[in-house]
């Protein structure tokens, strides 16, 4: 197979980027406009979340492995997502405030660091790759904030975290376009 044809059967999972965007937004916006009373609620929540995340960049990992050169940031990611979702659907109750939010930190962490090398990675494709490394930037100080202060990210868990999937879910939305649109021009 040649390269082109590799790079066009990976075209057809730009929607997996898309709807794990637009699942993030919502996920944001629901942690707004309805705070969670219990640390247990927001647990199965983010659980669920982990759980579906890990799932689809799990799947566009492997269905990428041939086009993608960085395709085992996401392998990674989508495992560590699964696997966390796996925990904490598993123990939502026993998890304590600060451990769920020294968990969420992590994690957030993790996120943001691998936003920002999938932004570096697009640096050689796309001239406005800076986008995307500042939504890993914010990330990244937003996780420091949450594991450096726990009681600053027990007190906010719910605005972090809502900003957070606000940033990613835009993210996942502009890459998804991103690669959308760089098919189109190979069409034309």
């Amino acid at each position: 197979m040649t390269n082109y044809s590799n790079v066009r059967k990976s075209h057809g999972s730009w929607w997996a980027f898309l709807l794990m965007g637009i699942l993030l937004i919502i996920f944001s916006i629901l942690l707004i406009l309805y705070p969670i009373a219990s640390f247990a609620a927001l647990a199965m929540l983010f659980s669920i979340g982990f759980f579906i995340s890990g799932i689809f960049e799990i799947i566009f990992s492997l269905n990428n492995k041939n086009t993608i050169d960085s395709w085992g940031w996401y392998l990674v990611g989508g495992i560590l997502d699964l696997f966390l979702g796996i925990i904490l659907l598993c123990n939502p109750i026993t998890l304590s405030a600060q451990i769920l939010v020294l968990f969420i930190g992590l994690w957030l962490l993790f996120r943001g660091i691998n936003s920002i090398g999938i932004s570096l990675e697009t640096k050689n494709y796309s001239s406005d790759w800076g986008f995307l490394l500042i939504f890993g930037i914010l990330e990244v100080i937003i996780s420091f904030i949450i594991v450096i202060f726990p009681p600053i990210g027990i007190g906010t868990i719910i605005i972090w975290s809502s900003m957070v999937a606000l940033f990613l879910g835009i993210m996942n939305i502009y890459i998804a376009i991103r690669v959308k649109k760089f098919f189109k021009k190979l069409d034309e």
